[in-house]
């Protein structure tokens, strides 16, 4: 191999990867949530969204939803998540976050904090709205794949320092 071949094989492998906030079954990918909308409107068809409806007739929906966020610990280390979950449901007609999973610090093992709790919040209400439009539109979206969100990889998972895991009967939060 010439020292140009594997410059340009290296090349190839530092090639940055795209993350979307909110990814689509059909394998579309949106930084944010009109934007999603908009796709599934005019390319599912699925007309205008009324929430409002949906989660009248959606009660006691649940769903765990998967995430990465950044982290703050009181020690001052601050860290990106391996893989964080929440836990929300439709109560009353409205949505209601039952649970965020903490994880501890990397370095002193304290539970951390997540930055800018009100855009987390704000980012998973819109992930739950995702996943209530999936299940109230099921028949738009048989023949697209699974949820990618659900299948969010492990990447350096501690289970050690992992509320989830820890609460988790079997010890793990998530498949890898």
């Amino acid at each position: 191999m010439t020292k140009k071949s594997k410059n340009a094989k290296k090349n190839l492998k530092a090639t940055k990867r795209i993350y979307y906030k909110f990814l689509c079954k059909c394998g579309s990918g949106f930084d944010t949530f009109p934007e999603f909308l908009e796709h599934v409107e005019t390319f599912h068809q699925v007309g205008n969204v009324d929430f409002q409806e949906i989660l009248n007739k959606k009660s006691r929906y649940e769903r765990e939803i998967k995430f990465y966020w950044s982290l703050h610990c009181q020690c001052g280390h601050k860290f990106s998540s391996s893989l964080c979950n929440a836990k929300l449901k439709v109560n009353e007609g409205n949505i209601e976050l039952v649970k965020k999973y903490y994880l501890c610090c990397l370095k002193c093992e304290q539970v951390a904090d997540f930055d800018e709790e009100i855009l987390l919040n704000n980012y998973l209400e819109e992930r739950f709205k995702q996943s209530l439009i999936y299940s109230y539109f099921k028949e738009k979206f048989d023949n697209s794949m699974n949820d990618p969100h659900s299948e969010k990889k492990l990447e350096g998972h501690k289970r050690e320092l992992c509320e989830k895991c820890k609460e988790s009967p079997s010890g793990f939060c998530g498949k890898n």
